[in-house]
C-alpha cells in the first residue's frame, strides 16, 4: 500500500515536470519570437530539453540565444531583452509556479516545497 502510494506521487510529480517543461519551452520560444531572435522554436525545444537537466539547464538554454542576439544585433538591446526574458521566466517559475504545482501534485505543501528548496541549495 505504501509503495504503490510512493509510486504514484512520483509519477504524478514526473508528469508535472514534464508539463512545466513544456510549459517553460513554450514561453521562451513565445518570448525570443515577440522579441525577434531568429528560430524561436528551435530555442524554445532546446529549453524545453536543457530544463530537464538540474542547474546548468537554463544557463545552457539561455546561452545560444543570447550569443546569437549578440551576433545579430549592432546593438546591446536584443541581448539585454534576451537575459531579462530568461531571469524573468526563471525567477516566476523556480519561485511561485513550481512550488505551487510540484506540492499540489505530491501533497505536499508549497512552503514545505520552498523550504527544502532553500535547505538543498544552502547545503549544496
Amino acid at each position: 500500500m505504501a509503495l504503490s502510494d510512493a509510486a504514484e506521487r512520483v509519477s504524478r510529480y514526473l508528469l508535472m515536470q514534464v508539463l512545466l517543461n513544456v510549459g517553460y519551452g513554450i514561453t521562451v520560444g513565445v518570448g525570443l519570437y515577440l522579441i525577434g531572435v531568429p528560430n524561436a522554436v528551435l530555442w524554445g525545444l532546446l529549453a524545453m530539453v536543457m530544463k530537464f537537466i538540474p542547474y546548468l539547464g537554463t544557463l545552457l538554454a539561455a546561452f545560444f540565444p543570447v550569443v546569437l542576439a549578440f551576433g545579430i544585433d549592432p546593438g546591446w538591446s536584443l541581448v539585454a531583452w534576451t537575459v531579462a526574458l530568461f531571469v524573468t521566466i526563471e525567477i516566476v517559475s523556480n519561485n511561485l509556479i513550481e512550488p505551487w504545482v510540484y506540492g499540489s501534485s505530491t501533497g505536499l505543501s508549497s512552503l514545505a516545497v520552498i523550504i527544502a528548496a532553500i535547505f538543498w541549495t544552502i547545503l549544496w
